[in-house]
């Protein structure tokens, strides 16, 4: 990526995201703020996210005819998942706020978030 658009989507995503996810109080929230920050990582990683949009309402729908067992795994992950990408998104917002590149080390983050994301929500096909 040249500097100029590693710059536009560091721009893009601190206007629109904070620093990192923050552990938001029932399931739903924590899974649209850990989807807002996997968002920002794919910006970063130059992928288009658009795919994981749909993922945000199928979680929602999901989590809602979860057992209770099952909800507080989901529960877990989701709060896993949230407390791997608030170290990782702070580092690569400070990498590209300094100039660097930070798409390569985004695209690793990004995988371990689609891991993680497809994990949870195999939740509900229990």
């Amino acid at each position: 990526m040249t500097a100029l658009r590693q710059q536009d989507a560091y721009a893009s995503v601190t206007e629109t995201t904070p620093a990192a996810p923050q552990m938001a109080s029932g399931l739903d929230q924590q899974w649209a703020a850990v989807s807002e920050a996997g968002a920002a990582v794919a910006a970063l990683a130059e992928i288009d996210h658009r795919v994981a949009d749909s993922d945000l309402a199928s979680g929602t729908e999901i989590f809602a005819v979860l057992d209770p067992d099952t909800k507080a795994m989901a529960e877990t992950g989701v709060g896993d998942l949230a407390m791997i990408l608030q170290p990782g998104l702070r580092a690569l917002l400070a990498l590209a706020a300094e100039g660097g590149n930070a798409a390569a080390p985004a695209r690793v983050l990004w995988a371990e978030f689609c891991a993680a994301r497809r994990a949870i929500l195999s939740l509900g096909s229990q």
